[in-house]
């Protein structure tokens, strides 16, 4: 995982392949607000993945988002920011 610059909040990837427990006591629901077309609404993270910024794979590249400040623990919300490309 990349380091982050000091002071910089951490950045996270969230790898939305792996299959979380639905026990509901070490994950959360992450709504996921903007973003392209075919972009998941939701991902279901770990409470240790909620970051300031989180990072998903979607097609060719990596949408980044960045919680929204004041929103709750339980359902976290994370506003898209922008898209980068996989580097090759």
């Amino acid at each position: 995982m990349p380091r982050a610059a000091a002071g910089a909040p951490a950045l996270r990837k969230v790898n939305m392949r792996k299959v979380y427990p639905m026990d509901g006591s070490a994950h959360v629901d992450a709504l996921l607000v903007g973003g392209p077309s075919g972009a998941p609404a939701r991902v279901r993270i770990s409470r240790a993945d909620m970051a300031s910024k989180i990072k998903l794979r979607h097609l060719d590249g990596y949408e980044h988002f960045e919680r929204e400040a004041g929103t709750d623990a339980a359902m976290p919300v994370y506003r898209w920011t922008m898209r980068t490309k996989v580097a090759e």
